[in-house]
């Protein structure tokens, strides 16, 4: 995997990256320090598949070094394709100012952050995802992912979030109420998308605002409603699954699954054609009784 960090302001910096193998940081992996790059710098190493690690990086520059920041975590899984996103903006938010802090794009994309969200000063990005992993063939996209960045890291308090959404995106879907519209974020380790509690839906804005705990990429969609033809199909089909797990006999005769109705059926149709037919024999027998009577006494 590559491990990133936004720089620090500065010249002639340097940032040391460790990764461990234990959320308690004794069983070191990997130790490397690494010259600042343009914006951001990073680390790539080759860890093991279906693993998880923990990491941690510091700057340095000279003799003076800043503390750690805040260990993180991670799991390589090499199944399923790399989101990538564009950075569309980034700013450095404060952990020790004591008002709400904002960042946002001009489509109306935005995070704001409370007092004392962070533990540490860190930048925060956000971008568009060029990759979108597909939504579950019931949900409905709408519109783009977005990548909220640094993605895993996890705040003190919930962070509000605002994803907008515009009448061609609704007509798209063909979504006639934006109340249907639904929040979810893209589990990396799990390869799905996960839906998201809502905060609420500004419909005058064409916002949807949720509060998170976490970044990652996140994206809208709508499960898509089964219409009642569906609806009454899978109904039928549910009842014949029903009954098909039953066991129904007749006599010593025991037939299962749907068949059996009919097969009782048959059977009732068999008994009240053998009375039919043993009413006829006996009717026959009867009327050439008869006749034979009749012959007898004509003959003396």
């Amino acid at each position: 995997p590559t491990l990133s960090v936004y720089n620090i302001s500065g010249s002639d910096v340097a940032y040391e990256f460790e990764i461990y193998g234990d959320k308690n940081l004794e069983n070191l992996i990997a130790s490397e320090k690494i010259s600042q790059g343009n914006e951001i710098t990073s680390l790539s190493h080759v860890l093991n598949d279906n693993t998880s690690y923990f990491w941690r990086v510091r700057a340095q520059a000279g003799v003076n070094k800043s503390s750690w920041m805040e260990t993180g975590t991670f799991k390589v899984n090499t199944s399923g394709e790399k989101i990538n996103w564009k950075i569309l903006t980034s700013k450095k938010i404060l952990s020790d100012l004591n008002e709400e802090q904002l960042i946002e794009i001009k489509n109306g994309t935005k995070v704001n952050f409370p007092a004392n969200a962070i533990v540490k000063d860190c930048t925060f990005i956000i971008g568009q995802v060029i990759n979108k992993p597909s939504f579950p063939t019931n949900i409905k996209a709408i519109g783009k992912a977005i990548e909220f960045g640094p993605s895993g890291i996890n705040f003190n308090k919930p962070v509000s979030i605002t994803l907008p959404y515009t009448g061609k995106d609704l007509e798209t879907a063909a979504i006639d109420d934006a109340g249907n519209i639904d929040v979810y974020t893209y589990n990396e380790s799990s390869k799905a998308w996960e839906k998201v509690s809502k905060d609420h839906v500004d419909k005058e804005k064409s916002v949807i605002v949720c509060k998170v705990e976490h970044f990652s990429s996140y994206a809208l969609g709508s499960e898509a409603k089964t219409s009642s033809n569906e609806e009454n199909n899978t109904n039928s089909s549910n009842n014949n699954n029903n009954n098909s797990g039953n066991s129904i006999s007749a006599g010593s005769v025991t037939a299962t699954s749907g068949g059996g109705g009919c097969f009782i059926s048959s059977l009732e149709n068999t008994e009240q054609v053998n009375y039919i037919w043993l009413i006829i024999i006996l009717s026959g027998v009867f009327i050439i009784g008869l006749i034979y009577i009749k012959k007898s006494r004509y003959e003396n």
